[in-house]
């Protein structure tokens, strides 16, 4: 996104967290904003909500060990002159959920989060994509897209480490098919494909390309 020229309208607390994906100007306008006291809510004179909000900045405040962060896939946005941002959809693969596939992305935040910020170490604590899994004949799920998905992010996880940034950990979503929310059992997550009437459990082509990474060290 590009700076913005003007100092933005403070907001609520809940919504100032929104300046912090912004760049130049705008964000650290936002920071100041999030700071000051008087925009926090009025503190209650007792109770839990008075002890939160008195010791608050202090836990704002204290120095992190790690920041862990959740990376699928990234939003592409414009900014017509006088009008508000709109989302643009780039060409490309994408997955079931119909997000981009873009592994330069995870590099990008990475490198970002670290080059501004300096947290002590990164954590990928979400990376994965849905496809549409089916079982073979054989009984088999040969879930290929999913297996490039993951090796393509991996490879910017890697490019991240040779450039400096200390990313200690890296997390596929998920270990199983799971509940996806609003879209139910529908969007299959999984490295291990799940029967849904039966419960059997399959380890798909993707969990078995896995647990060799995972074992070498090497793609």
């Amino acid at each position: 996104m590009g700076d913005a020229s003007s100092s933005p309208t403070p907001l609520p607390l809940q919504g100032q967290y929104l300046f912090l994906h912004l760049s130049g100007n705008a964000a650290k306008e936002g920071c100041r904003t999030f700071s000051k006291a008087s925009q926090m809510p009025p503190k209650p004179a007792s109770g839990a909500g008075h002890h939160l909000l008195v010791h608050l900045p202090d836990r704002i405040a204290t120095p992190t060990d790690f920041l862990g962060g959740n990376y699928y896939t990234r939003l592409v946005m414009r900014a017509p002159e006088a009008k508000l941002p709109q989302e643009v959809a780039p060409q490309g693969e994408r997955t079931a959920m119909g997000w981009e596939v873009h592994p330069e992305g995870l590099y990008e935040i990475l490198g970002r989060l670290h080059f501004c910020y300096r947290f002590p170490s990164y954590f990928v604590t979400e990376n994965g994509a849905a496809y549409q899994d089916d079982l073979e004949p054989d009984g088999s799920v040969r879930d290929e897209k999913c297996i490039a998905y993951l090796r393509g992010h991996i490879i910017q996880v890697h490019k991240a480490l040779s450039a400096g940034i200390p990313v200690r950990g890296y997390f596929v979503w998920s270990l199983l098919d799971n509940f996806e929310w609003a879209y139910g059992y529908g969007k299959r997550f999984g490295l291990v494909y799940v029967d849904h009437k039966t419960l059997k459990r399959i380890p798909k082509a993707s969990a078995h390309w896995y647990t060799r990474v995972i074992a070498t060290g090497t793609l």
